[in-house]
This record gives structure tokens, C-alpha cells and sequence, in this order.
């Protein structure tokens, strides 16, 4: 059995309470265990624990429930109160595997996986996890070299005005060519995040980002716009706002054609460091976009607790505007969205009846396959910029 806590307290609170934290988890955690069974912390704040004579999987279970149970409670810590969680994969001698490492490193990949399911969670490792761990793995080390190997480039998706259809920016979306595939973001943005490796890739996204809209502002004379995604992991990036101003310097960009997307789940996860970091972003000129909206976790609250310039309609909503119901709720939040007196995007229109819906209700910007999918540099100047 593999527990790892998933919040750590050092940075907020000082390693003192960090390591008064961990001898108390180590006490609540023995107290769910018979004197047989081994408990070792591993480093970090992940520990090991070896169960004895356990003859079926519901009896597993059930300490490893008793041990998430125990830590539910807050830890009263000098003075502070400590709320965390903990995330427990397990694996099963003989029916894993009989090889002592392999156990171990089986409850760890199960331990991953428990992660991803969401906090307390309890995960058994089956044979599937090992080949999407070797994947997983794979992915990790490739990514450590895509930058200096040349393996990323950009695609553009035009954005245009709704009325007119007139061309007024780009969206930046990242492509990674490795072993002769094309790699899209989801294949590999999670897994950049989970490593750190997002924070290289979103320095060098900016730069490139901003450098070919320079490029297009001097060779056609006129101002364009340039959306560049950003995740949750980017704004706690000490280096992003140096990276920020640099690019804008170097190629002359104003900064308020520089528009920075975050999804809702970006929100969620922030704290008082990335408002800070998103207010210092707009400070700096460039303007900030919720992508996503009317998705999961849709809130309005975001739009009043967060620096937002710029509301990106989710095209699922779009995509079922046809249906009544959703297409009064499109109508209402683009109402509302007026009011506030933000920027209006709808993504992904894709059929003449979700432009004409845009249309009606005036929304300012639109992309989607309908006008352009997102292409390359080459292809962008052959169909906008020949003359």
C-alpha cells in the first residue's frame, strides 16, 4: 500500500509545521494498523505500508479507508489548524507480482492513478496502468528534449469580427512533432504540467507567439491580436512575467494586443499568488480571457473575483443551440456578459446557424473550422497576406 498526502504545507506555513505535520500522520496512520504490519515514510510525504496475512481485498480496503477516515480530521499544529489529504494505491502479492520492486512500483503507479481520480482516493493497480505508465513515462522524458530538438511549433486560428468577418487576431495552439507524429495538446500538456515541464514550454510559447505577431503587424502594417493559453502551473512561474515583458520588448509588441487564456479550472485551482501574478499580467497591459465558459464548473463568481477582460463561449454550448433550452441560456449569458461590459468570443462555430446566432446577439469575436481551422504559418500567409 502506497498513501502520499497531496498538499503540501512547507511553503504556507514553514517546515517546522511541515514536520510537526508529518510525526502526526505517522501516529494516526499506526493507529490503523495491527503491531505486524509495516509503516516506513519514503521521502516526502509519501510513506509505504506492508499489510501481513491479508487474505482478501475488502480487508485492504478497509484499512486503507480507515486511513483516509483518520485524516480527515484537521491537525491542530502550534497554533494552526491543517487540513490535507491523501491519495492510496495498492498492490497485491502474488496476484501483481511475486518480485519485491515490482510490488513497490506497482502500488506507486496505482498511487498516480488514485491522484487523478481526486482527493482520498483508494486505486488497485491492474496491468493496464503499467502500459499507460510506460507511456506516460515515454512522453515525460521525450518532453525534456522537444525544446532544444525543435519539436514544437505553433498553429494560428484566425479570430474574426462576427459582423464583418474581418480578421482581427490569432489563437496560438502548440503541435509537437516527435518520432514523425503530430502530437496534439492533450496528448501531452497534462503530463508537462504534472513534470514541470509546462513552465519551459509556455516561456518558449510566449516568445514564439509574440515574435510571429510581430512579424505580421510589420509586414502588413496593421495591429493584430495573439491569445496564448496559459495553466494553472504557469502562473506561479517566478520567470512568467519577466518572460512576458521580455517578448513584448524584443518584438515591439504592444501588450494590449496580447490577450492570456485560462480555463475555469485554473481558477479553481488558484490561490492569492495567482491573482496576484494575473492582476501583474494585466497591469502590464495585455488582457486576460476565460476560456471555456459554460462548461463544469461555470461560475459568475469568477467573473467578479478575477481580473477577466474577455469571456470565450464554450462550443459545446454552440454545438446544441439548436435545442431551446440552450439556446435561451446562451442568450442569457451573452445578456449578462454585455452588462458587464466584457469581450465576447464564441469558439468552435463550425455551421452558418451558430454564426448567425452570434450575429444576433452580437458577440464580438468568433473562430471556429466555419471561418478557419487552426493552420500553419506558411498557410496563414498565403490565404491572408498575398498580395
Amino acid at each position: 500500500m502506497r498513501p502520499s498526502l497531496t498538499r503540501s504545507v512547507n511553503d504556507t506555513h514553514g517546515h517546522d509545521i511541515g514536520d510537526e505535520l508529518l510525526r502526526e500522520v505517522t501516529k494516526r496512520i499506526k493507529i490503523c494498523l495491527r503491531e505486524t504490519e509495516l509503516l516506513a515514510r519514503i521521502g516526502g510525504d509519501e510513506f509505504a505500508i506492508i499489510l501481513k496475512n491479508t487474505m482478501n481485498t475488502y480487508t485492504v480496503t478497509k484499512v486503507a479507508q480507515r486511513i483516509l477516515d483518520s485524516l480527515v480530521t484537521p491537525f491542530h499544529l502550534k497554533g494552526v489548524d491543517v487540513n490535507i489529504s491523501a491519495s492510496i494505491g495498492i498492490s497485491v502479492y502474488p496476484d501483481n507480482t511475486t518480485n519485491p520492486d515490482e510490488l513497490f512500483k506497482f502500488a506507486d503507479i496505482a498511487m498516480y492513478r488514485a491522484k487523478k481520480l481526486g482527493r482520498n482516493q483508494v486505486c488497485y493497480f491492474e496491468s493496464e496502468m503499467q502500459k499507460q505508465f510506460l507511456h506516460r513515462y515515454k512522453i515525460e522524458h521525450a518532453l525534456v528534449d522537444a525544446i532544444p530538438k525543435g519539436q514544437f511549433c505553433l498553429y494560428y486560428q484566425p479570430v474574426f469580427s462576427t459582423q464583418e468577418k474581418k480578421l482581427l487576431g490569432f489563437e496560438a495552439l502548440i503541435r509537437w512533432f516527435v518520432d514523425d507524429t503530430l502530437h496534439m495538446p492533450d496528448d501531452f500538456i497534462p503530463i508537462a504540467e504534472d513534470s514541470g515541464a509546462i513552465l519551459a514550454i509556455g516561456r518558449w510559447v510566449i516568445e514564439q507567439a509574440i515574435y510571429q505577431l510581430s512579424a505580421w503587424q510589420q509586414q502588413n502594417n496593421q495591429e493584430f491580436t495573439m491569445s496564448i493559453n496559459l495553466s494553472a502551473k504557469q502562473l506561479v512561474d517566478e520567470k512568467l512575467l519577466t518572460c512576458i515583458e521580455d517578448s513584448l520588448t524584443k518584438h515591439n509588441v504592444k501588450a494590449r494586443n496580447i490577450e492570456f487564456e485560462l480555463t475555469e479550472t485554473a481558477l479553481l485551482e488558484s490561490n492569492d499568488s495567482v491573482i496576484v501574478m494575473m492582476n501583474a499580467i494585466r497591469d502590464k497591459g495585455c488582457k486576460i480571457a476565460l476560456d471555456d465558459f459554460g462548461t463544469g464548473f461555470s461560475s459568475v463568481s469568477h467573473l467578479q473575483n478575477f481580473p477577466i477582460d474577455t469571456v470565450k463561449i464554450d462550443k459545446s454550448l454552440l454545438f446544441a443551440s439548436s435545442e431551446a433550452k440552450t439556446s435561451s441560456l446562451i442568450k442569457g449569458l451573452s445578456c449578462m456578459l454585455h452588462t458587464l461590459d466584457l469581450d465576447i468570443v464564441a469558439e468552435g462555430i463550425e455551421t452558418e446557424t451558430s454564426l448567425k446566432l452570434c450575429q444576433e446577439l452580437n458577440i464580438h469575436r468568433i473562430q471556429g473550422y466555419l471561418l478557419s481551422k487552426p493552420i500553419e504559418v506558411l498557410a496563414i500567409d498565403k490565404r491572408y497576406f498575398s498580395k
